[in-house]
């Protein structure tokens, strides 16, 4: 099994060696202004002490090619309030980035 944990890890860091030859690029979200352009927000989270429209997770990465999104960050956003979570926030998925 570790073998092929090895492999899979190998083949991942070469794709996106070849990927990031070719131009693209991975998106910058955490901490970052929301923007609708490279962004889509899949829920708020309150209470961060982060100012309002802050990007405080990032459930999937993005990535550019060139000036062109080739898919867009899923992130969560910061709002001010308690510490409770909107009841629309989506849970984490676990991937690799």
């Amino acid at each position: 099994m570790e073998a092929w944990l090895e492999g899979l890890l190998l083949v991942q860091g070469r794709l996106l060696a070849l990927l990031e030859r070719e131009g693209v690029q991975p998106i910058a979200a955490l901490g970052q202004p929301f923007d609708t352009h490279p962004h889509l927000a899949l829920g708020v989270s309150r209470g961060h002490g982060t100012p309002d429209g802050t990007v405080v997770g990032e459930e999937r990465r993005g990535y550019t090619w060139g000036e062109r999104v080739v898919r867009h960050a899923e992130v969560v956003v910061a709002r001010p309030g308690d510490n409770e979570t909107s009841p629309g926030r989506v849970g984490r998925r676990s991937e690799a980035r």
